[in-house]
């Protein structure tokens, strides 16, 4: 048996209710996989979850992420858990099938990336240097995690986020199946042009293609939209503040995943706020063609 778990962090300033068109998005995928599982943990940090079937909502006031997954994993009792993140989109209950099958042989069926310091797996020809199991797509084996200390916490020039639990499962032998990573990516381009990236090492490894359809997608970063456009109405000067950090073409992709899940979610009420954002950066002509663009891309989301 299977339990997901995941961390819901609402990071929204409290000025509106846009934050739920996400966990619309969710009930609706959800349906897809949930009878994969035993139960589905969410650590939930100030959002509203209910009605999802096999649902544990675990409400915490002010956790990070990495201590809920130290906290929290430790309690499951099923012999498979699927730790992910709540911007991942599992559309298709393949991934599933991948990972029980695997899991025959393998301790750990993940996708991996290269935060961190460490150069734990070696490239090869799908991908380039990998150092951490990534949290937001991990089916791990209880006994194989509960062998490690269960420290997720990031520590700065070394580890992010389950690097150092990574260190550990490779040091303890464990046998980790690396999933395909699908970053199909869509920028709007400080030239006003469009590009669409595969944003996975170079054009020299396998996986390194745009246009994928795996049956699951972390969208990453997701809530930066939200928070930008509760800020623009409620603190200006924090606005400011990260619109001069993020990069613009960046600040348009998470803006227009948000534009296209408020559609498919029914709130399309806030797309006006959107387009403030949007008429702010300077690329409102160009608007409906990125919009255009990132539908077709993204066409698995209909």
């Amino acid at each position: 048996m299977i339990t997901a778990f995941a961390c819901w962090t609402r990071y929204q300033p409290h000025c509106d209710d846009h934050y739920k068109s996400y966990e619309r998005l969710f009930d609706i995928y959800y349906s897809r996989w949930s009878h994969r599982i035993h139960e589905y943990w969410a650590c939930d940090i100030d959002h509203e979850l209910k009605g999802f079937s096999k649902l544990r909502d675990i409400k915490e006031t002010n956790l990070m992420h990495w201590d809920a997954m130290g906290k929290y994993l430790k309690q499951i009792k099923t012999d498979v858990i699927l730790i992910t993140d709540s911007d991942t989109i599992i559309y298709s209950d393949d991934v599933f099938r991948i990972a029980e099958g695997k899991l025959k042989d393998y301790d750990v069926v993940s996708i991996l990336d290269n935060s961190g310091k460490y150069d734990l797996f070696p490239a090869n020809e799908n991908r380039d240097v990998r150092r951490r199991i990534a949290p937001y797509l991990c089916f791990i084996k209880r006994d194989a995690l509960l062998s490690t200390s269960l420290d997720f916490t990031p520590v700065n020039g070394e580890y992010d986020s389950f690097g150092r639990v990574t260190h550990e499962l490779v040091k303890n032998g464990a046998k980790i199946y690396d999933l395909e990573d699908d970053r199909t990516s869509v920028f709007l381009n400080d030239d006003n042009k469009i590009t669409i990236e595969s944003w996975l090492d170079t054009p020299n490894f396998k996986w390194s293609y745009a246009g994928k359809n795996l049956g699951y997608y972390h969208v990453r970063n997701y809530s930066m939209a939200l928070t930008m456009l509760g800020d623009y109405k409620t603190n200006k000067e924090a606005y400011l503040q990260r619109k001069s950090i993020i990069p613009r073409r960046e600040l348009l992709r998470l803006l227009a995943w948000l534009w296209i899940i408020d559609d498919k979610t029914g709130f399309q009420n806030y797309h006006p706020e959107i387009l403030t954002i949007v008429n702010d950066v300077k690329v409102s002509n160009l608007w409906t063609d990125y919009i255009n663009k990132f539908r077709e891309v993204h066409a698995w989301l209909k």
